[in-house]
């Protein structure tokens, strides 16, 4: 079986034979929360989902041990062949739910600090527009000073 990190649960749908199937729910990451897991468990319980199981006696004419048939054995192959698949699509899935998340995390971080970016540079910029006015505005009175008094001395 193929591990899975990331998320709470990995489906796994198992080929019993050629027309049956069972859905099995089991949970594969250890950090979960309670919340997450009690939302989880209330929403659905797909643990319960399950087609009745094969009769596990040895059929008429044949013997325990004995070698496998070539059909049942392309059937096992079959069914492991799927088992595999399904692990891997459910880690697959698991891995892309995960990178949304986190993409998804990041996308809220990245609008924050552009956000207090823009505040920042807005309050930078009364500032300077504000030290810019009184600096003009002293100029102003120097210039008119300097005329006055240009016009005094003469």
């Amino acid at each position: 079986m193929a591990s899975c990190t990331g998320l709470d649960f990995c489906f796994r749908v198992v080929f019993i034979s050629n027309v049956k199937y069972k859905v099995k729910m089991s949970t594969k990451s250890s950090k979960k929360s309670t919340a997450s897991s009690a939302a989880a468990s209330s929403s659905i319980n797909m643990s319960n989902v399950q087609s009745p199981q094969p009769s596990t006696s040895t059929p008429i004419g044949r013997r325990p041990g004995s070698p496998l048939s070539p059909t049942r054995y392309s059937r096992l192959q079959e069914k492991h062949d799927l088992q595999n698949l399904n692990d891997r699509l459910a880690c697959y899935i698991e891995k892309v739910r995960h990178l949304e998340t986190e993409n998804s995390r990041l996308t809220r971080e990245v609008q924050t600090k552009e956000e207090v970016v823009t505040r920042e540079v807005s309050n930078i910029k009364s500032m300077y527009e504000h030290e810019l006015s009184d600096a003009r505005k002293l100029l102003d009175e120097t210039a008119k000073e300097r005329a006055k008094l240009e016009i005094d001395t003469k």
